[in-house]
């Protein structure tokens, strides 16, 4: 088994453990926090650290002080190993790949480790941890204080040096190689242009030239919202609206600091909560907002809550209900999340969710997907959900190769008015609906 997110797999198997094993090249505080939320207080810890890398003396003093069985590694060649073996009552688990024992590598950094529960693979890892405490220097005041003193100076040395070292700039170089070859574009609503303005080495380019391609999406889009905008009301979509500044209805086709992604690898139409909507849920919970030129910006906006939207990217057209923005969408998610503890709600949520059709996933983030007949249950999709985190986007959704015949010029309309009425109902029970 592949593990993506290692602090989420640790913890399946943390809360039963009986003993742990970790050795691991770098430790940081918010690390070592995160793993002992999850060890029960009676399991045997064991700990190898690494001090080649920037661990964190404080870190290093919290297992002293603990009293659990933990050494240092200082030896001429570095250690490097990030291993993490979990006994239970019933079972040995080891995990072995890139993740060190920090909040990144646990949590936030794109890692990745494997998962063995071969009885004899992980009694050898055991006994290759116990090989290299033999050579362990114990965790005492005198070599933690020695260590502290190496650190600092490597940290203020580290840290002049990145400040006096200029910053790169990397780029892609073009590619000879046609990603859409074989397409027939020809019947395509979105022509072969519109797709390529999402090629990796426009992403970052902020020239004339560049902005012009994804222009020529953004025409599209326009295009396709003057056919179907209209036919709402006929489809049930009486209560969704599009953004109240007619430039804004369509995402922005070149880079805004601070509005879009470094990265644009995608462009889409989006429909939400109306213009009076948002601004009560402002004068609500943004009472203070200063209507000036500078202020601060406010994250009750149309792109702050929930919207229904097709998106166009390079290889694929994207259908979905993107519930939580990035770092946004706090309302709508906590309405969500409050309601969800209902089993009732639960139930309703999971017929509608269950009833999608094939294709149909759900994403809470880069690396944690699950298709929606995956979910064998209420309380299944109810424990998958918890896992949303607002620093994540969380959509519900479809994404349709470019070929299929629902993407063609003549039905693409229909698939996407289709859809959204699929997902209407979904998108009404779980947002927030205190103004309309």
């Amino acid at each position: 088994m592949v593990s993506l997110k290692l602090i989420d797999d640790l913890k399946i198997y943390l809360k039963k453990a009986e003993e742990v094993w970790v050795a691991v090249a770098l430790m940081k505080d918010a690390g070592l926090e995160e793993l002992l939320l999850h060890i029960p207080k009676n399991a045997k810890q064991n700990y190898l650290i690494g001090i080649d890398l920037p661990t964190s003396p404080s870190a290093l003093r919290v297992l002293q002080e603990m009293n659990v069985r933990a050494g240092l590694i200082d030896q001429a060649e570095t250690f490097h190993p990030k291993l993490y073996i979990i006994e239970t009552s019933d079972e040995l688990v080891s995990f072995v790949g890139s993740a060190n024992l920090t909040k990144g590598g646990l949590i936030n950094n794109i890692e990745l480790s494997i998962k063995s529960l071969d009885a004899q693979v992980n009694s050898s890892l055991i006994a290759k941890f116990e090989q290299w405490f033999c050579i362990a220097y114990p965790l005492t005041d005198d070599n933690i204080n020695q260590y502290e003193i190496r650190y600092k100076k490597l940290s203020e040395a580290n840290e002049k040096l990145r400040k006096e070292t200029p910053k790169i700039k990397l780029t892609r170089p073009s590619s000879t190689i046609d990603p859409l070859a074989g397409i027939d574009f020809t019947t395509r609503f979105f022509k072969k242009e519109h797709h390529l303005a999402f090629r990796g080495e426009l992403w970052e380019k902020r020239t004339n030239a560049a902005n012009i391609e994804r222009s020529r999406v953004y025409d599209r889009f326009i295009e396709l919202h003057n056919v179907i905008h209209p036919q709402f009301d006929n489809y049930g979509l009486d209560n969704l609206y599009h953004h109240n500044n007619p430039d804004n209805i369509v995402s922005h086709y070149y880079h805004v600091d601070g509005f879009t992604s470094k990265q644009l690898d995608s462009m889409w139409l989006s429909y939400g909560k109306s213009e009076n909507a948002i601004l009560n849920y402002q004068s609500l919970y943004e009472p203070d907002l200063k209507k000036t030129k500078d202020k601060q910006r406010s994250v009750q906006t149309f792109s702050h809550h929930a919207r229904l939207q097709i998106r166009v990217e390079l290889k694929f057209i994207c259908i979905w209900l993107f519930f939580g923005k990035k770092n946004g969408s706090a309302i709508d998610r906590s309405f969500f999340q409050k309601n969800m503890k209902s089993p009732a709600y639960r139930d309703s949520i999971y017929s509608m969710i269950a009833g999608l059709p094939e294709g149909y996933y759900i994403s809470l983030s880069r690396d944690n997907s699950k298709y929606v007949n995956e979910f064998t249950d209420a309380i299944d999709l109810y424990n998958f959900i918890k896992k949303d985190r607002p620093e994540n986007h969380f959509y519900i959704g479809k994404d349709y190769e470019i070929s299929e015949p629902e993407m063609s010029d003549v039905n693409l309309p229909t698939t996407v008015l289709t859809e959204f009425k699929r997902l209407y109902q979904l998108y009404n029970l779980m947002r927030d609906t205190q103004f309309g």
